[in-house]
């Protein structure tokens, strides 16, 4: 996972392993309800950085990584995005 590429700050390659493995976890013991919430939550947190309009980023476990980053640690398709928005 940490060899994929996300966006031009590579997310994906500075996010702990640890950190990976604890935030997927705690994804996927909830219930699907609860998915669901967690998912809207988490899109309603992105932000863009200043200067960079290309790129949403969320801060999870203290570290910000991009949109995409997100959906590839917690391993869910982007296309859900559309169900959910």
């Amino acid at each position: 996972m940490n060899s994929n590429n996300c966006c031009f700050f590579n997310c994906c390659q500075y996010f702990a392993r640890e950190k990976m493995s604890i935030v997927r976890q705690e994804f996927w013991n909830l219930l699907f309800v609860d998915k669901r919430m967690h998912i809207l939550n988490i899109l309603r947190r992105l932000h863009q950085r200043v200067g960079i309009k290309k790129w949403k980023f969320v801060i999870i476990q203290d570290v910000e990584i991009c949109e995409a980053s997100w959906y590839k640690i917690v391993g869910i398709s982007q296309s859900l995005d559309l169900y959910f928005k």
